[in-house]
């Protein structure tokens, strides 16, 4: 996923570039006849690019995620 959009930063907008690639891997087991719980493990490679002043900088970082759901 790929997002272009601008920040605002007091008195002008500066444009942002961000995008996260990753995957996850998760089960929904069944509690009840309706009900289930909703678990995942993920990892996500976001990076995000932006202006400051006359130089483009770069973000990284890699980082897991846990995902937790109940559903009927």
């Amino acid at each position: 996923m790929a997002v272009a959009t601008c920040r605002f930063q007091f008195d002008r907008t500066v444009p942002t570039v961000y995008w996260h690639l990753g995957v996850d891997a998760g089960a929904e087991p069944y509690v009840a006849p309706r009900a289930f719980v909703s678990l995942a493990l993920g990892y996500l490679h976001p990076r995000q690019r932006l202006r400051q002043g006359a130089v483009v900088r770069q973000r990284l970082g890699d980082t897991w995620s846990f995902k937790l759901g109940f559903g009927i």
